[in-house]
C-alpha cells in the first residue's frame, strides 16, 4: 500500500513540475514583443495589424488611439534551435508594410533590454527601442 502511494504523490509531483515548465520558457529566453502607436498617427485611421510565426499566427488586431488602445504585445519562447522569426503587416492611412518584427539571429542584441524589442509606429515609419533613427519607411 506504501508503494503504491508512493507511486501517486510520484505521479503528481512530476504533473506539477511539467505544468510549470509548460509556462515558462525551459532552457531558452522569454521575449517580448512591444508595438506601440504614435500620438503622430492621428485619431482618424486605425492601425490593423497582422502578426506571424512559422507556427503560430496572432490574428488581425485594430488599434484605435481615439479608444485609447495604443499597444499591442505578446511573449513567446524563442524556440530550441534558436531560430525563431516573427512578421507583421501593418495597414494605415492607405499604406501597408510588412517586415520581421522578431528574428533569432539579429533580435539578441536589438531587443537587449529586458528582451523587449518595442517597435514605435510613427507618421513617418517604424522605430526600434526609442531609436532616433527609422527602421523602416511606410
Amino acid at each position: 500500500m506504501a508503494s503504491k502511494m508512493n507511486i501517486v504523490i510520484t505521479q503528481l509531483a512530476l504533473l506539477v513540475v511539467s505544468a510549470n515548465l509548460l509556462e515558462a520558457c525551459f532552457l531558452t529566453t522569454e521575449y517580448r514583443v512591444l508595438i506601440d502607436l504614435d500620438l503622430s498617427l492621428g485619431f482618424v485611421y486605425p492601425l490593423t495589424i497582422h502578426c506571424w510565426s512559422g507556427n503560430e499566427d496572432l490574428g488581425t488586431h485594430m488599434m484605435y488611439l481615439s479608444d485609447g488602445i495604443t499597444k499591442y504585445d505578446w511573449r513567446f519562447c524563442e524556440n530550441f534551435i534558436g531560430k525563431s522569426v516573427y512578421t507583421c503587416e501593418f495597414w494605415w492611412n492607405g499604406k501597408d508594410k510588412t517586415f520581421q518584427v522578431f528574428n533569432s539571429d539579429t533580435s539578441d542584441h536589438d531587443c537587449a533590454e529586458e528582451s523587449t524589442c518595442t517597435w514605435h509606429v510613427k507618421k513617418h515609419g517604424f522605430y526600434l527601442n526609442g531609436n532616433d533613427r527609422r527602421s523602416y519607411k511606410w
